[in-house]
């Protein structure tokens, strides 16, 4: 304790930090793992039988579920999160599945299956969970979560791998390593209800499971996966694309070849054309503003209304690629760099004139990526060259550069294998590089390495890399600031080392889980208040 006084930051006691303590376990290893929406955490250890279920909102224990054949192998929450079905067993013997109910701690349903890992897969809604090996190990069943009931029993389903796409429909697919050809079936009549999409015919889910696209060369036939119906089609000539939430699909077809074609992917309805050479279309990251190229004009746009809001003229047939800002306002462009440099190689536009722009070196690299904060103050281009560097989108003045080889430097006898992916802190002043099994947190104004994360260190980050908890061999963890260094907090309570921790989605609470054998859960706020008096 005089030891952390002296190194100038505060020590939490863990009396007034950590909530609630589970454990001692006795146990050399433990799973958390934390359910939909943040606000349930699952605790369960090796060679255990007990499954410690927690509320993280309100920072209590809701039970702990213990009644099961043998040692707890897998825990998954249902997507709505009211159901915890958890795989266990002895060895050597069948395996148990057990449903329970999250709200009061019950088991509601109990099912026993041939396989030693069973195979689980929840509909969308949470109302009906398919497990493999109930009655041979090659089958699937199906069940009602309500009411505990079977539902169907189809054998010799598996073992291709499958995913409950509705509550009335299962899509089985028919490549083992990458799910891209498949079929879709009724679970109540064992029925194929939409046509192979085998080696001819590509298949695409959409991200939220309620549409499933097969297409081939020529033409795209859209299904609903609740009812397997189709809902429409579209001749086309290039991969069609969901939107990252699945209420958009773009195209391009036949007789616009130089038209984006925008839809909504639930209803097949068409939304707007928007005029892009190639298909070309990028959105913003909230996907409510899009970019599209036209020969010398990139336009920008507001995708539900398909509304004009700005044109930029730019240099014909060199541009590479668009990427608009986190903002929806600002746009930066990525030219491949002419051999007389007339024209800057990156620039930054903003309604209604260029903002900025820079010459890229003469190399040109084999990828190149624009990245920006949240509020599009900065911009960073990463890439394959040996040198990132970080630029104001208002004036293009470079701010600083960092160098890949100085990053390899401070890992020496570490290889980075693999290029650099970036991001930045929520707050925009750290830039966090991560390549192979190293993450670089560097200061985006002065190019300082602030810190190296390892794949192997015990750290969890909070505000994006603004600041990240420590977990050391000690049991202490320390929360430290990433821009300063400096480290502001530090919390003692548990005997061993931090072997895993994690943030809660709301930033609230931090789970760590150490080789005492215990899992403490603890208080974010606390701390940030010690650091900010």
């Amino acid at each position: 304790m005089v030891l952390l006084a002296a190194l100038g930051f505060r020590t939490v006691p863990s009396d007034t930090s950590a909530a609630v303590i589970a454990g001692p376990y006795g146990a050399d290893d433990c799973e958390i793992q934390i359910g939909p929406e943040g606000r349930l955490l699952s605790v369960w250890c090796q060679d255990d039988t007990t499954v410690r279920l927690w509320d993280l909102i309100k920072r209590e224990r809701i039970a702990d579920l213990g009644d099961h054949r043998g040692e707890v192998r897998r825990v998954r929450f249902s997507p709505d999160g009211r159901s915890l079905a958890v795989v266990n067993g002895p060895e050597f013997s069948e395996t148990e599945v057990v449903l329970w109910d999250t709200a009061t701690g019950r088991a509601t349903a109990r099912y026993l299956s041939r396989d030693r890992f069973p195979e689980l897969s929840f509909s969308p809604s949470g109302k009906t969970l398919a497990i493999t090996g109930v009655d041979g190990p090659r089958d699937v069943t199906f069940f009602d979560i309500q009411t505990g009931h079977r539902i169907a029993n189809w054998p010799g389903f598996s073992p291709w791998p499958f995913q409950l796409a509705s509550d009335n429909t299962i899509l089985r697919w028919l490549t083992m390593n990458s799910p891209g050809d498949g079929q879709l079936w009724s679970i109540k009549t064992g029925d194929r209800i939409a046509p192979t999409i085998d080696v001819r015919t590509s298949g695409l889910l959409s991200p939220d499971r309620r549409v499933l696209a097969a297409y081939d060369r020529n033409s795209a036939t859209f299904f609903s996966t609740e009812s397997g119906l189709v809902l429409y089609r579209i001749d086309h000539d290039s991969r069609p694309y969901f939107s990252v939430n699945g209420r958009l699909l773009t195209i391009t077809t036949p007789d616009k070849p130089n038209m984006v074609q925008i839809f909504d992917a639930h209803s097949g309805k068409h939304l707007c054309s928007l005029p892009g050479r190639f298909g070309r279309l990028t959105m913003s990251a909230d996907e409510t503003v899009a970019a599209t190229e036209n020969g010398d004009t990139v336009t920008l746009w507001e995708i539900w209304t398909c509304r004009r809001l700005h044109d930029f003229v730019v240099p014909e047939s060199s541009l590479r690629s668009i990427t608009v800002g986190h903002t929806g306002q600002v746009v930066f462009l990525v030219f491949a760099r002419p051999r007389e440099a007339a024209e800057p190689s990156i620039q930054a536009w903003k309604a209604p004139d260029r903002l900025a722009g820079h010459v890229a070196p003469q190399n040109e690299p084999e990828r190149r990526e624009i990245i920006t904060p949240p509020d599009d103050r900065l911009f960073a281009d990463v890439s394959t060259d040996e040198e990132i560097r970080v630029r104001r989108s208002a004036d293009g003045h470079l701010i600083s550069t960092v160098s890949l080889p100085a990053l390899a430097g401070s890992v020496e006898g570490r290889p980075l294998n693999g290029s650099p992916e970036g991001s930045f802190s929520s707050n925009g002043q750290i830039l966090c590089l991560s390549i192979g099994d190293e993450t670089f947190l560097v200061a985006a104004e002065s190019a300082r390495l602030l810190a190296v994360i390892s794949s192997d260190d015990t750290v969890a980050s909070v505000g994006g890399w603004n600041q990240y908890f420590v977990g050391h061999p000690d049991g202490v963890i320390t929360l430290r600031d990433t821009a300063s260094g400096r480290v502001v907090a530090a919390w003692r309570g548990h005997a061993g080392a931090i072997r895993k921790m994690s943030v809660s989605p709301d930033g609230r609470t931090l789970i760590s889980y150490s080789a005492d054998g215990t899992v403490r859960l603890w208080d974010v706020d606390a701390a940030w208040r010690l650091a900010h008096p």
